[in-house]
């Protein structure tokens, strides 16, 4: 027998000695791949005051293998229960769905976590794990792909346990495929293998008999012997394309570490036993959110390289005239997803929320938000024996009210510094004892909403609880970083810190959805409510003062310094910090704006920060949207640079030539790109699918062999806008576009962006179309009373006190001039 410590990949199970053995994949301290077997642990799960004759049945019936009692607590009081433990894990819904009675309440508990995770909360261990093992024999080893095969030694007080954090090197391969667009026949297989502390791979299968390409790529797999197999898109079109070939010529695509084949798990997820799918486009997705989603897009975006000269759509030709070269553009291919992926850093984020969340590695890189919040909150509810739904969904109801969102008023400010809260839902769930165990009528915490919940010293929630241990690890994990005698390991716990950030901040929106298990819609409002109660109570406290509250939203306020300077502003800041943070409450100095703008809507403001850092912050406006084309986003964005300068003849000066240089067609086709996410075309309604641009394009990428798939950008630019359904042409970045872009389409797109900001000077969307300035009508000269006794408006003369009649005139002179 000897002792290892364990990373781990991922784990799976199989039927072994009348029963089940659960399979953990992963490495050692030194890189060592392989599979740890663990007896005897069983499938079970908790019957809700079960009735006498229920339990005479189950313990007649030869699955089942022991039957418990164990209290309950569930609907705010403890009540009687039966744990029933049983042979096999995919019995388990059978099981479910017989024992469940009608109504609302759950009487099936506990019957729906996945029998590795169930292993794993009860084990208390997670992607780090020690464990005493010896050998399995030749006949076991046989099962697996790996040299090295070990059974866990469980006996009475050894067991398997936590290990300390660690990270073997590990193994990555990416590959991409070449295939005829009609007849779907595969030409080539190419990729690359790296990491892992072993040397650089490339491999090229191409050959007119496909079945040998498959096969050449099943044994170079195996061979190889990757952690985790990417490319871009291979969940969507190159894995299922595999399997679709694989079984024309009855073959099986055996990649997985025990010799099994792919699983689709539906949602773009696919599973390879031992091994981890991680999708570069997936990561580039949700981590960049670039306008267009190719693979030429997010290469030059992101690594400033490309994709070689084939014609995509003629890769028929291609592939007969030269297929050296297409090989080549395939492994180049391969190489640009490897690169996206580890520019970004995707396995290393993956492993930062599976050490957090005490999950597999496949999880970490795979997993949804409710996956996490369920792998720490489980283990808490099982040790206070709080029954565990099943997940469910709620029928459609009124949504929860959100948070407070002060009204902004049009027009430009100076000296402007803003405050939030520090993870503000998760305090006010610590602070008021927000859980689902709490929620109480006896309860002496009551919200704005009248939910009320016990206090921590009658009931400690489950869920306050966590985050406290959460906070307390994050502000660990800042502290090491700060401290960090490498960037390496700076990075390690920055990412550490990161991830428990977003797993704090999950919590209330797993709670207030209409799918998780612990789902409780009244939780929800009451945590947004104390929310509101608590920035609304600062800014009626600051405005009493006599402070201008410029805008507020959800967690942050925005005020006016009363000194107008940078020095006066910091300190107003640091001061007003101080004033309202209290115990468990943090109410944290964040930034200051020299200048900021906004026209007037809700989450709409643009401002030039200085500190703690320079930078021009947008927020709601095209230039942060994904479906705004490039030039409506730069041209945007030299507006702001105008309008926070203070430049007003400039701002209304350059916003018309920027609108005429659109109608002039001094602008690249590819700045006119627009791009939208497409779902499955069955989603939409049939009788408008034809007039959506986006689906129509996607159905023409489609046809043309393109690897689009439903979640995935596509892009388009409009060639004539007057007929109905639009005229569209798709955009390819690196493929020549030959069509003529409707430039008045175009022209008014820009204006009526850029008029969010100039109709605050009162030019509107038509005045820079036309370039000329009309007056509203009924505001002539002659009608409009003279008001010389009043000062004009200044720099911070919100536009509700600029136009329109029985308001202050507007100055003549430009902004710069106003101070």
């Amino acid at each position: 027998m000897r002792t290892i410590d364990l990373f781990l990949i991922e784990g799976s199970y199989r039927a072994a000695d009348n029963g089940v053995v659960v399979e953990l994949f992963g490495k050692t301290r030194d890189g060592t791949a392989l599979v740890a077997r663990y007896y005897g642990f069983r499938p079970y799960f908790v019957l809700l005051e079960p009735a006498a004759d229920v339990l005479d049945r189950l313990r007649a019936d030869p699955e089942v293998v022991d039957i418990q009692p164990t209290p309950v607590w569930l609907g705010g009081r403890e009540r009687s229960g039966a744990r029933i433990t049983i042979r096999s894990p995919w019995k388990v819904p059978e099981y479910r769905d017989r024992l469940r009675l009608p109504g609302d309440e759950p009487n099936v508990l506990a019957c729906d976590i996945p029998f590795v995770h169930r292993f794993l909360y009860d084990k208390h261990v997670g992607l780090t794990l020690t464990l005493d093992v010896e050998d399995e024999p030749d006949s076991i080893r046989s099962l697996y792909a790996l040299e090295n095969v070990v059974r866990v030694v469980s006996e009475e007080g050894q067991d398997i346990r936590p290990a300390e954090a660690f990270r073997p090197p590990l193994r990555t391969l990416s590959f991409d495929i070449e295939n005829a667009i009609r007849e779907r026949t595969i030409f080539t297989i190419c990729g690359v293998a790296e990491g892992g502390g072993r040397e650089r791979r490339t491999f090229r299968f191409g050959d007119r008999d496909e079945k040998k390409i498959l096969e050449r790529f099943v044994e170079f797999v195996l061979e190889d012997d990757p952690d985790v197999i990417t490319g871009y898109n291979i969940a969507g079109y190159d894995i299922p394309l595999l399997q679709e070939r694989a079984l024309v010529h009855g073959l099986e695509l055996r990649i997985g570490r025990d010799r099994t084949t792919p699983r689709d798990m539906g949602e773009r997820l696919w599973r390879v036993t031992g091994r981890v799918i991680a999708d570069a486009w997936w990561w580039a997705h949700r981590e960049l959110r670039p306008k267009q989603e190719t693979l030429q897009f997010v290469a030059r975006m992101l690594l400033a390289d490309s994709k070689l000269d084939v014609d995509r759509r003629n890769i028929s030709a291609e592939w007969e005239k030269d297929p050296d070269r297409v090989m080549e553009y395939c492994e180049h291919d391969a190489d640009l997803a490897l690169r996206i992926l580890q520019r970004l850093r995707s396995i290393d984020r993956g492993a930062d929320l599976a050490t957090v969340a005490h999950l597999p590695l496949e999880e970490g890189l795979n997993g949804r938000t409710s996956l996490f919040i369920d792998a720490l909150l489980i283990p808490r509810a099982d040790a206070e024996h709080v029954g565990v739904p099943p997940t469910h969904r709620l029928r459609r109801e009124a949504a929860i009210e959100g948070g407070y969102v002060h009204t902004i008023r049009p027009g430009i400010y100076r000296w402007v510094v803003v405050l939030d809260f520090k993870s503000m839902y998760p305090s006010i769930i610590i602070s008021q004892n927000i859980c689902f165990t709490t929620l109480s009528d006896r309860g002496t915490n009551v919200s704005p909403t009248g939910a009320r919940f016990l206090s921590a010293d009658v009931r400690p929630g489950l869920i306050p609880g966590i985050l406290r241990e959460l906070l307390a690890d994050r502000d660990r994990f800042r502290a090491l970083s700060r401290n960090a005698p490498s960037t390496e390991t700076r990075q390690y716990y920055d990412g550490l810190q990161n991830a428990v950030k977003v797993l704090m901040n999950s919590f209330y929106g797993v709670l207030a959805s209409s799918f998780y298990r612990f789902t409780n819609k009244s939780i929800g409002a009451a945590i947004t409510s104390f929310a509101r109660e608590q920035i609304t109570s600062i800014i009626r406290a600051l405005e009493a003062d006599g402070h201008e509250v410029v805008y507020s939203d959800t967690d942050s306020v925005f005020i006016r310094a009363p000194e107008p300077t940078f020095e006066g502003a910091k300190a107003f800041g640091e001061a007003i910090a101080a004033r309202f943070t209290k115990e468990n409450v943090a109410f944290e100095f964040q930034s200051v704006y020299e200048s900021f703008f906004s026209h007037g809507a809700k989450k709409r403001y643009v401002g030039r920060q200085v500190w703690p850092r320079e930078e021009l912050v947008v927020r709601g406006y095209e230039t942060r949207r994904s479906d705004s084309f490039e030039y409506q986003s730069q041209a945007l964005m030299e507006v702001f640079d105008l309008v926070l300068k203070g430049d007003t003849d400039g701002l209304l000066r350059r916003s018309r030539e920027l609108v005429l240089a659109v109608r002039q067609k001094q602008v690249l086709p590819a700045q006119l790109v627009i791009a939208r996410s497409v779902r499955a075309e069955e989603e939409y309604n049939e009788g408008t699918r034809a007039a959506l641009p986006f689906l129509r394009v996607f159905k023409q990428l489609q046809s043309e062999g393109y690897d689009v798939i439903p979640g995935m950008k596509v892009a388009w630019i409009v060639t004539n806008s007057h007929v109905s359904p639009q005229e569209i042409e798709p955009w390819i970045d690196g493929r020549p576009f030959t069509k003529e872009p409707d430039w008045e389409y175009y022209a008014e797109r820009v204006a009526q962006t850029l008029a969010r900001v100039t109709e605050v000077f009162d030019w509107d969307a038509r005045a820079l179309l036309q370039g000329t300035h009309q007056q509203r009508l009924g505001h002539s000269a002659a009608s409009t009373p003279d008001r010389s006794d009043q000062a004009p408006a200044t720099l911070d003369t919100p536009i509700a006190e600029i136009a329109g009649p029985k308001k202050r005139r507007t100055s003549t002179r430009s902004l710069s001039e106003w101070d």
